[in-house]
């Protein structure tokens, strides 16, 4: 579709829904993870594209692509139908047309694109134990670094989780050379890092997180995860329970190639932050926030995910995301300091002109549910109706892009 095409279609679905872009799914797999398929789909929908390439993953209002070893077309790009129905986009086309209506001539302005997305990630055993580097880590490899925060809504999470711990960090007194024997020898001869790490219990209705260069584990939950732009990341652990990764793609992935190939196992050593590694990790827990001020009688705002992280040597509000409850037969009237990616985790209503619905189960993945949208500035700051017409409350998410919310978004005070 050509881009002046592109930015009429934008303005046409913004006056027909609104002032808001209904989104279709963006399913994601991973060649090493089993899914845990929560993700309300059919279980025979979970592997379309052969075994060991599972989808575990639904990205929100993403205009980045997965970077997997088999690659998928558009695999991750967030999309919309036109008007019409006979054609669609992307929203990385939409935002290039119309950047500063749909994400703020400033945030626009500085990057260029919408700079956050978020996923639903949800594995039958907890991810293996992985890093994501800083800015300047993965300058190297031409991408952003990638901070990230964790949610676990209890909509998604009805059922016990086969193991809701989270591996974060090393144990205090780990060494180098203990850590370099996990990655040289990949899991054999008794070096495996998960002998070396920390377990934290995760707890469903809270969040956590997680900055750049810091080894984690993520628990076999069904996870909303507000992040950076960014799909890089650099693998640990060499076995699973499920058998061995594979060494050749994932052990050495986003090291930088004039790094030799004798040396990769020292680059990762030193690629991780130490001190923060070998810290205490309880700080970093999230604990949902009541905002009295956007909430009122039958509507309840939550903060779900909130607190700073290190950016070019400075403390910055990245990305944050908040819970809105209202009540069956309530409405609201929300106005936000900017854009954000929504999804309707249960319930139906009318956002705006669009009417949600909560889907229990997609027959296919190719079905495309009333579930998720993206809520532009000029919406957002102008204020956009919302109107439960269920029986059932109707609870939505919403995540932020940097710089929004300033003094009004809460800070962890114990963050390492």
């Amino acid at each position: 579709m050509q881009a002046t095409h592109v930015g009429r279609q934008v303005d046409a679905l913004l006056d027909a829904f609104g002032g808001v872009l209904p989104l279709g799914p963006a399913w994601v797999h991973r060649e090493f993870c089993q899914a845990g398929m929560d993700l309300r789909l059919h279980p025979h929908q979970y592997m379309p594209f052969g075994p060991r390439k599972e989808v575990d993953e639904r990205w929100f209002a993403s205009t980045i692509g997965a970077k997997n070893t088999f690659r998928v077309p558009n695999e991750g790009l967030s999309w919309m139908f036109s008007t019409s129905g006979r054609s669609r986009f992307t929203l990385a086309a939409a935002v290039e047309e119309r950047g500063n209506v749909l994400v703020g001539g400033t945030m626009y302005g500085k990057y260029r694109h919408w700079p956050v997305y978020s996923k639903y990630f949800n594995n039958r055993q907890p991810l293996p134990h992985h890093m994501h580097g800083d800015d300047a880590q993965a300058a190297l490899v031409g991408l952003p670094g990638k901070p990230e925060s964790y949610y676990w809504p209890p909509e998604y999470n009805m059922h016990r989780s086969a193991d809701d711990g989270t591996m974060i960090g090393l144990r205090p007194g780990t060494t180098r050379e203990q850590l370099r024997n996990c990655l040289l020898h990949w899991g054999t001869r008794g070096h495996d890092i998960r002998f070396l790490t920390m377990k934290y219990a995760m707890k469903v209705g809270r969040g956590w997180r997680m900055p750049a260069r810091r080894l984690h584990a993520p628990a076999a939950l069904c996870t909303y995860e507000p992040q950076w732009r960014s799909d890089v990341f650099n693998m640990f652990q060499g076995k699973t329970e499920d058998g061995w990764l594979d060494r050749s793609v994932l052990l050495f992935k986003d090291v930088p190639q004039q790094v030799s190939r004798d040396q990769n196992v020292d680059h990762m050593v030193e690629m991780i932050d130490w001190p923060g590694n070998l810290a205490d990790q309880s700080g970093n827990q999230i604990l949902p926030i009541f905002d009295e001020s956007r909430s009122g009688i039958g509507v309840t705002d939550m903060w779900v995910v909130y607190g700073t992280f290190q950016k070019g040597g400075e403390e910055k509000e990245l990305f944050s995301a908040k819970r809105l409850d209202i009540d069956p037969g309530a409405e609201t009237t929300l106005r936000d300091p900017g854009a954000s990616g929504m999804q309707v985790l249960a319930g139906s209503g009318v956002i705006g002109k669009y009417e949600v619905q909560a889907p229990y189960m997609l027959r296919d993945i190719y079905d495309v549910p009333r579930d998720e949208c993206f809520i532009p500035y000029v919406t957002a700051t102008s204020g956009l109706k919302i109107r439960n017409t269920g029986l059932v409350p109707l609870t939505l998410l919403r995540y932020f892009g940097p710089d929004v919310w300033g003094n009004d978004m809460p800070r962890l005070q114990n963050a390492v």
